[in-house]
């Protein structure tokens, strides 16, 4: 290696070898190794996520509350549909008048007489 300027008028570093201009690497799956596409996200062979893949984060504090007040809801709705089925205190649902007048069996029906004129 010499130190004179390269032909673009740069030092070259003794440190760094020197730039291979030629084509990008193919990317590869970190877990089985097989070739991905550019903008691909998740391997097709093992479908392991690449670089690419959205990070998703699992569990929290706000999926426990989630989990919590659906629990409480489910119970409640239950409960609510439980109480409904087995009302059976005999009494008639509001609104509804359905009593029906019957006389008394063996009593003798009076039948006032007709009015006639002065």
């Amino acid at each position: 290696m010499s130190d004179e300027p390269d032909p673009d008028g740069e030092e070259q570093d003794p440190g760094q070898p020197p730039e291979e201009e030629g084509p990008p690497p193919v990317p590869r799956c970190e877990v089985c190794g097989a070739e991905l596409e550019p903008d691909q996200t998740y391997c097709l062979e093992c479908g392991a996520p690449t670089p690419l893949a959205p990070r998703l984060r699992r569990g929290g504090r706000a999926l426990a509350l989630l989990a919590g007040a659906m629990v409480i809801l489910g119970a409640g709705a239950g409960a609510l549909a439980y109480a409904v089925a087995s009302d059976d205190d005999g009494s008639s649902p509001a609104g509804s008048s359905a009593t029906t007048a019957t006389a008394p069996t063996g009593a003798a029906t009076v039948v006032p007489p007709p009015l006639t004129g002065p």
